[in-house]
């Protein structure tokens, strides 16, 4: 998580203000969770699930929309919770 912080607040334009590193944990975390919340649910289907449309939703559910509703439904889900492109 320390080594995607200084990058996010970077990413958010406000590296100066003192709550900006809150926000960049924050945005981090989720998208840390989001993604573990992803695999388990994959390794529990023995890979039968799209872990990325797992991913979407558990984003989506974060944001307070659905998946389809929003820039997850293209995949770019997780450049919309943090500002950036998460690669595999």
């Amino acid at each position: 998580m320390d080594l995607l912080v200084p990058d996010i607040a970077r990413r958010l334009g406000a590296a100066e203000e003192a709550l900006a590193e809150v926000r960049a944990r924050a945005l981090v975390a989720c998208a840390l969770a989001c993604s573990a919340i992803a695999t388990e649910t994959w390794v529990r289907s023995n890979g039968t699930v799209d872990m990325e449309q797992v991913f979407d939703e558990a984003v989506a559910a974060v944001r307070g929309r659905t998946p389809r509703s929003s820039a997850c439904a293209t995949g770019s889900v997780a450049a919309a919770a943090v500002g950036v492109r998460l690669q595999a």
